[in-house]
């Protein structure tokens, strides 16, 4: 540690403390510049490329991944909630007008996380309609508190899965304009 007097020092006298960023150095160099301000010699910098091929590869294999959860947890969704309904409807039968809703819309959304294999953004759409259907009427039927968490959760994933669909087919392109073949005038 470097102690300063206080003659070399920017501390007014009585302080405990000493400022160190009079001792120390510059991190980077300092550029050379010309008697009007402007720098010397003509510095050229290649423009970044904003994609390279395997980044926007690896951001399509996250899409995908994103699609294929969102897939398997509509699908998954709609197969444990629906056995849920008809185990609620064997116990009770006689409150089957209220849990038929909820059956269709459960239902509703395993057929479209299944459509989402194809990578379709009217799938995932869809996805996103049967969901927001399937909240309405589980709060109509039950309450908006029952399974907050776990709706959150579902939501989570759709809403990620289709912004992956939207992002992919953008994806495809751009990998596609990449891997093209440019031609040039070979000699």
């Amino acid at each position: 540690m470097v102690v300063l007097k206080e003659s070399e020092c920017c501390a007014p006298a009585g302080t405990d403390y000493v400022q160190y960023h009079c001792a120390l150095r510059a991190s980077r160099p300092q550029l050379k510049r010309g008697p009007l301000g402007g720098v010397l010699g003509q510095i050229t910098m290649p423009a970044p490329q904003i994609s390279n091929l395997r980044t926007l590869r690896q951001r399509r294999e996250r899409a995908q991944d994103w699609i294929n959860y969102a897939r398997w947890t509509s699908i998954g969704t709609a197969i444990v909630g629906s056995v849920l309904v008809f185990v609620l409807l064997a116990y009770d039968p006689s409150r089957a007008p209220e849990r038929l809703p909820v059956l269709s819309t459960l239902v509703a959304q395993g057929v479209v996380g299944y459509k989402l294999r194809e990578r379709s953004q009217w799938a995932a759409w869809g996805l996103m309609a049967t969901y927001v259907a399937s909240i309405a009427t589980s709060v109509l039927v039950y309450s908006i508190w029952s399974g907050i968490l776990g709706k959150l959760a579902i939501g989570f994933v759709y809403a990620r899965g289709w912004l992956a669909t939207l992002e992919y087919e953008d994806l495809n392109k751009q990998i596609a304009a990449l891997s093209a073949p440019t031609t040039g005038d070979a000699a």
